[in-house]
């Protein structure tokens, strides 16, 4: 109801509106009609018609082009439905191709199959048996459809001559069948006489007939049983001779068990090279990794017997129990002597040796066989690139991507028989042993480098650098030659930890004992000595007193630095040692590598900050207190100076020179006796406590414009004999004495303030900048000459 409301009230509008469209209509069309009735004029007839005649011509035109275009699309339906007509026939023209393909192949196989069930049995009673066996191979790769030719009699029609058929096929099939189960027995039955037998030329023979009629697993057990025969025949003799060896008490200590491992391996990686090509072109890779299989376990019992005699011989059990004891209680607890004959580092090389040899031999036999498999499937992926069949290239790479998903699970597969394998497992375990004891070596060793340390003539460092680093290089290249980069890693790791606690700590003892600094302290020192030698009932030594210790010191120090250096140069050579040595590493062994030797640079780096702190307590005990007293003598020179003062001085210099004499007096001694990097840090810091000292020293004094003027000649004198001595790097530290001598030297306290501001506001100046508004206020008050009050009033901000 409301809507009907809301309608009538809205149909006054409604209509008004509609009476303007009307309006707006007859308009226009008063406005046309106008338009064409004076277009419609004498002077414009002629225009007139000629549009009208053009118009005609076009709809003649285009009616032409409709009857045109209904022509084409009848012949396109025409040419549409002949096309369809000959897609079938080219389609029936394909299913008949290939029935007939299909029938002329099974027609082949009928041939071959006739022709086989005819030669068989004549070959068979020949001992043709390779003959036989091709026959038999086309026999099994035949099509199975040919057996079921005529089995179904719903297929064919009952004439005698289709029943002939089939009967003469069922009978070649039977008699093909009979050949096959009898040559089967035949080359089982001669392989096992040839074992039995041990000749070889018919083990081989039958080996390469069997996988021709699919007796691949039967042929493969068969050969390895011969292989393991091989085997056993090479370890015998190897072992024949070892125990020969063994019991000459002569030779029992000196035996290279290496040599033994190495012939049976060799001898082991030799049948298998003669073999490879036999299996890999008769059996495929996959049956080949199964004899590798089933051989491994005679090469596990050959090889398990002499490490475990290696193990007996050099008594490593025992050894290594009694490393373990010195290791668990921190020394030796050996109640014998022969107890202790048994760590004897000399025996402990021999052994290392033939571990890691034997380790070396290990990988070379497993990298040997890990090789002929991959080579075998990279011959295989070229020939699937290579095959003749018509295939896209699409198809070409998916056969890629399934034969490489094969290759690597045969990768995985020899991969874990060669972590798995008896004698791999035990020669890993005589590897955790070496490393065990090659710890023990380097640390005694390097024990007894500290007990038997001494210094050489006209040499600064001492025996200790050469000997510590000699260990440590010949331990880690020993481990380098089994190849084996968790073995060498375990020896980086032990070496590191070895040179930090025992070698560093030795040196930072030295260092923590401190330089005698000065008179009373060796007094001290010199009666203490005497007092304990007394007490002891013993003379006293000048040799142990205080230039002993100094001497030890300075050796420590440099020792130090000498380290950093060797500890380098061991790291670089080790780097070419592995590029030379272990090739074909993955990225994983190559950054355990990496990783394991920056620890090295972590050393490097410490054994530096070792140094320059030693510099530092140098410097400080040795130098400062000299130091010191000649700078104070700075305060007895007047530095309130007249004209004619201030030319006296530039004649007859009152300090400096002197100073810089007694400077490189102090330093100069230590220069033969320190390494050349060690007395450079000592200038430097020598040169900073002087600096300091000077600060010191100059805030203690009072100065007027000539006395300023003298103090920038004095420093630029000294700041000369620095760079000289250390390098221009000196006169960035001497920032602060510079500004400070310029500051002293400035003719009006405007002069100061501006050149202050610089210092202020430059970005350059700033950065090294010291002084602020209160030392800038301080610097001026030395300055007898300037006025207090407008010192006063400089703002501080």
């Amino acid at each position: 109801m409301d809507s009907l409301e809301l309608l009538y009230s809205q149909l006054p509008n409604l209509r008004r509106d509609l009476q303007i469209k009307q309006n707006e209509e007859e308009e226009l069309r008063n406005e046309i009609n106008a338009i064409i009735k004076s277009f419609v004029t004498v002077n414009n007839q002629n225009a007139s018609n000629i549009f009208n005649n053009n118009c005609n011509i076009l709809s003649q035109d285009l009616t032409t082009i409709e009857v045109l275009s209904s022509q084409l699309t009848n012949k396109l339906k025409s040419v549409s439905q002949l096309a369809d007509s000959i897609s079938c026939r080219v389609s029936t023209l394909d299913i008949t191709k290939t029935r007939i393909v299909d029938c002329l192949q099974r027609i082949s196989d009928l041939n071959d199959l006739k022709s086989c069930e005819e030669i068989i049995p004549n070959l068979l009673q020949k001992g043709e048996y390779e003959e036989v066996c091709e026959h038999l191979r086309k026999f099994l790769t035949l099509d199975s459809k040919v057996f079921k030719i005529g089995a179904n009699k719903l297929e064919f029609t009952s004439t005698s001559k289709c029943g002939f058929a089939d009967d003469s096929l069922n009978f070649s099939y039977k008699v093909l069948q009979q050949s096959l189960e009898q040559m089967k027995k035949i080359a089982i039955s001669e392989l096992d006489d040839g074992l039995e037998k041990y000749d070889v030329q018919k083990i081989e023979r039958f080996t390469k007939l069997l996988p021709k009629i699919n007796e691949h697993k039967t042929g493969i057990e068969k050969f390895s049983i011969y292989l393991k025969q091989e085997v056993s025949k090479i370890g015998v003799e190897q072992k024949n001779v070892l125990y020969k060896l063994l019991t000459d008490p002569n030779h029992a200590q000196n035996i290279r068990f290496t040599d033994v491992v190495t012939n049976i391996l060799e001898g082991i990686a030799a049948i298998f090279d003669k073999y490879f090509p036999i299996l890999i072109n008769n059996y495929g890779v996959d049956y080949t990794i199964m004899c590798i299989e089933n051989v491994q376990e005679e090469c596990d019992v050959q090889m398990k017997e002499v490490l475990t005699k290696f193990e007996t011989t050099k008594d490593v059990k025992e050894k290594v129990k009694l490393i373990n004891s010195v290791i668990l209680d921190g020394h030796k607890k050996t109640g014998t002597k022969d107890e202790s004959d048994k760590l004897n580092a000399k025996q402990l090389e021999s052994i290392f040796s033939d571990i890691i040899m034997m380790n070396n031999k290990v990988g070379l036999y497993w990298k040997f066989m890990k090789k002929k498999i991959n080579d075998a499937d990279a011959k295989n992926a070229d020939d699937i690139k290579n095959c003749n069949e018509e295939l896209t290239k699409e198809d070409i790479e998916l056969r890629l991507l399934d034969f490489e998903k094969i290759r690597k699970e045969r990768q995985h597969k020899i991969d874990d028989l060669c972590h798995r394998s008896k004698f791999s497992v035990q020669m890993q375990s005589l590897m955790g042993e070496y490393v065990l004891m090659e710890q023990y070596y380097m640390t005694e060793s390097i024990k007894k480098a500290i007990e038997y340390d001494n210094l050489e003539d006209d040499s600064v460092v001492s025996s200790i650098v050469d000997d510590v680093f000699f260990i440590v290089r010949k331990s880690v290249r020993r481990s380098i030659t089994s190849t084996s980069v968790d073995c060498i890693c375990a020896l980086l790791n032990n070496a590191t930890t070895l040179l930090e606690i025992e070698y560093c700590e030795h040196l930072n003892k030295i260092i923590k004992a401190g330089y005698p600094s000065n008179l009373m302290a060796e007094a001290y020192k010199t009666a203490q000595n005497a007092y304990i030698a007394i007490k002891n009932g013993k003379n006293s030594s000048n040799d142990s007193g205080i230039e002993r210790q100094k001497q030890q010191y300075l050796i420590a120090l440099n020792n130090f630095k000498k380290s950093a250096e060797s500890l380098e140069v061991l790291s670089n050579g080790l780097k070419d040692d592995f590029k030379n040595h272990l090739t074909g590493l993955s990225n994983l062994d190559d950054n355990k590598l990496k990783n394991t030797l920056d620890q090295f640079d972590d050393l490097i780096r410490r054994f530096d900050n070792f140094s320059l702190l030693a510099v530092k307590k140098l410097c400080s005990s040795s130098l400062k207190p000299k130091i010191k007293s000649n700078v104070e003598e700075y305060l007895d020179i007047e530095h309130v100076l007249e004209e004619r003062d201030f030319n006296e001085f530039e004649a007859n210099d009152p300090f400096i020179e002197h100073f810089i004499i007694k400077l490189d007096a102090m330093l100069s001694r230590f220069e033969n006796i320190l390494l050349e990097e060690n007395y450079k840090a000592l200038i430097k810091e020598a040169c900073i406590e002087v600096l300091g000292q000077f600060k010191k020293i100059i805030f203690k004094c009072s100065f007027n414009r000539y006395g300023g003027m003298q103090l920038d000649k004095e420093f630029r004198q000294l700041i000369s004999y620095m760079t000289d001595i250390s390098g221009w790097q000196i006169r960035d530290l001497a920032q602060e004495m510079s500004h400070i001598t310029t500051l002293l030297n400035s003719e009006t306290v405007d002069e100061a303030v501006d050149f202050y501001d610089t210092l202020t506001y430059d970005s350059l100046a700033s950065a090294s900048r010291k002084l602020t508004r209160d030392d800038l206020k301080k610097i001026l008050n030395l300055r007898v000459d300037l006025n207090k009050e407008l010192i006063k009033s400089i703002p501080v901000y």
